[in-house]
């Protein structure tokens, strides 16, 4: 996985670069990801739990919670896991497919491709 923060610039293309958010790169997906979608997908859905999740040594961080201020507002509009994975399957090579294909191949591309050695729940979590 790679990760990279794009900073805002004036008059550029809607996308990665049009503000601070954190996005990641995922192995047979087109686009970079918002890592608060990421996050999502790996049923982390609330802002809070994600926020424990990559400060949890530090939970009070100021500094670190205004970093992340940008990726969560970005992602707003993704709510819950089957949404999230919905998102990055459509810039993978099922945007075709309908929803439950689509969620089932981003589902199989995040335990394969993006992280292998972690195993799926007995009830699909990731």
């Amino acid at each position: 996985m790679q990760m990279k923060s794009s900073q805002k610039t004036k008059g550029s293309a809607p996308g990665p670069r049009e503000n601070s958010s954190i996005y990641c790169t995922i192995p047979l997906i087109r686009e970079p990801i918002p890592l608060v979608i990421l996050f999502r997908a790996l049923n982390c859905v609330t802002d809070k739990l994600i926020l424990n999740r990559i400060c949890f040594d530090c939970p009070d961080d100021a500094d670190m919670r205004e970093a992340l201020r940008a990726s969560l507002e970005e992602a707003k509009i993704i709510q819950s896991q089957e949404d999230a994975l919905d998102y990055i399957a459509k810039r993978g090579i099922a945007q075709t497919y309908v929803k439950e294909k689509r969620i089932v191949y981003a589902k199989l591309l995040l335990e394969t491709e993006f992280l292998p050695h972690v195993s799926i729940k007995s009830n699909g979590a990731l």
